[in-house]
């Protein structure tokens, strides 16, 4: 059996070093090959993608420094750009100030006052701006006013591991690779919660091999951030969606660095207050919490099915996907209705009156499930079901990176995007339409053993079936036929 050929990883400053040595002429390409230990097409390959390479330079360049509230300015800006040049060996490199025009133009930026949530929470702007808040929204009906907002989720995180994982912030370590980043959102009246947006690290997860269709929407990038270049994706996106249902809507988001504006046709963007997210971003007062309590008991479940089925459990990116669509499906349009009641979007008198009521609240002590999990686990009482829950409180979706980081940041080849070096390699398994409809006939007959049951769960099984019957049928091979016969 031939050895898998071991894979070298360059960085972007190794492949600008590899292109200049290329471009001087003075020595052989296979020569050059030779010595980076890379194969002589994939040296072709980077002097193919040189620009992209030299805009990758820029792309990760950006404004890392704006989330740690560091004042930026333009001579800031220049000065560190040209520390990069050098670092790369461009000698010749000026940062003009027409190319920082250029470069704030191509990339959408602004220069304002610092903003952020990391800064102390603004009382008397948050009562100033909630007084402006009618005005802004009076255009719009509460099924067109949206709100969006990121959070960190440790998808794989199991309850034993609780405290190991509490706190872990956004850059590094061996268990941020559990990591993903999750934009959740919805409208005002609770009537349309938005598609999810997941951002994880891997560009192709071995767990997706096979997919055609995913729950959620899915991003990457190497450290499972939400990017400005991932955001205004998603904007056009979602401004796309809108303008097909000939919709116009009032888009609320976090005055932050990754959340840029832009052009939109059927979108309004309105950022909230600086320094004011804990008090007026809505997705902050109890929805991303409810979701992500919803989340770990669909873990325990989980678990608890392992435990059953006699194996050990286990979670990649593709059952957290699964999980995810769940828990979010499964957060109650009262949920959100009084979430954003409580950061002071009122849309009438009536819903001013009474105290936030979460559906699936917070209080949930996990029930029975988590019994069996604390005893399978060996878990002490001082790890409750809602420790467990809120373990991905203040944890960081974006962040600063390094000098280093900056400059050994990897343009991966298809081959070596898929960095779940923990996962085994596993494929979907291929079900056809007659296999899959046998077991929903089950499920109905279970269904029908059961007293009680509302109308809209028939409703769902009988969608189910018809979405099966409607798939091509795999036709069985006369061969089957004869030794069918064979055995009579």
């Amino acid at each position: 059996m031939s050895q898998k050929r071991k894979l070298y990883h360059l960085t972007i400053a190794d492949k600008v070093h590899v292109i200049q040595l290329v471009e001087k002429g003075n020595r052989k390409k296979q020569d050059i090959a030779k010595e980076f230990n890379i194969p002589p097409n994939t040296l072709s390959t980077f002097i193919k993608n040189k620009a992209d390479i030299l805009k990758k330079i820029e792309d990760n360049k950006g404004d890392n420094k704006r989330d740690k509230n560091i004042p930026i300015s333009g001579p800031i800006l220049k000065e560190k750009a040209e520390y990069f040049a050098t670092q790369f060996g461009y000698s010749n490199f000026k940062a003009s100030q027409g190319w920082l025009g250029n470069w704030k133009n191509h990339h959408n930026i602004i220069f304002r006052k610092i903003c952020g949530e990391s800064a102390s929470v603004n009382d008397s702007l948050c009562n100033e701006w909630l007084g402006k808040l009618t005005n802004i929204i009076k255009e719009y009906s509460p099924d067109n006013v949206f709100n969006v907002d990121e959070t960190a989720l440790f998808f794989k995180c199991l309850p034993d591991r609780t405290f190991i994982l509490k706190g872990e912030t956004c850059s590094g370590g061996k268990q941020s690779k559990e990591r993903i980043a999750i934009l959740l959102g919805s409208n005002m009246s609770g009537s349309e919660k938005i598609k999810p947006l997941i951002i994880g690290k891997s560009k192709k997860p071995r767990c997706f091999k096979g997919v055609k269709s995913f729950p959620l929407d899915y991003e990457s990038n190497k450290k499972a951030w939400m990017t400005g270049d991932l955001f205004k994706s998603w904007l056009v996106k979602f401004d796309q969606k809108m303008r097909l249902n000939q919709r116009n809507v009032l888009l609320f988001i976090d005055n932050c660095t990754a959340h840029c504006t832009i052009n939109l046709k059927s979108v309004r963007i309105e950022f909230l207050p600086p320094n004011t997210t804990s008090k007026l971003q809505l997705m902050d007062q109890g929805i991303i919490q409810n979701f992500k309590t919803l989340y770990r008991k669909e873990i325990i479940r989980k678990i608890v099915y392992d435990i059953d089925e006699g194996r050990p459990c286990s979670i990649n990116l593709l059952q957290s996907m699964r999980m995810c669509e769940k828990a979010w499906c499964n957060v109650q349009p009262n949920t959100i209705i009084n979430c954003f009641k409580k950061a002071g979007f009122y849309f009438n008198e009536e819903q001013c009156d009474g105290d936030i009521c979460l559906e699936n609240n917070d209080d949930d002590d996990g029930g029975y499930d988590w019994q069996i999990v604390a005893d399978k686990f060996n878990i002490d009482h001082q790890t409750t079901f809602q420790s467990y829950a809120t373990i991905n409180e203040n944890v960081e979706v974006t962040g600063l990176l390094t000098d280093n980081e900056i400059m050994g940041i990897n343009i991966s080849n298809s081959d070596s995007e898929n960095d779940e070096n923990d996962e085994p390699e596993r494929t979907l398994d291929m079900i056809t339409a007659n296999q899959a409809i046998s077991p929903l006939h089950t499920v109905r007959q279970f269904i029908e053993s059961v007293a009680g049951v509302d109308t809209s769960i028939f409703e769902a099984i009988g969608k189910l079936e018809d979405f099966v019957n409607k798939q091509p049928k795999t036709q069985k091979l006369i061969t089957n036929y004869f030794s069918t016969v064979s055995n009579k």
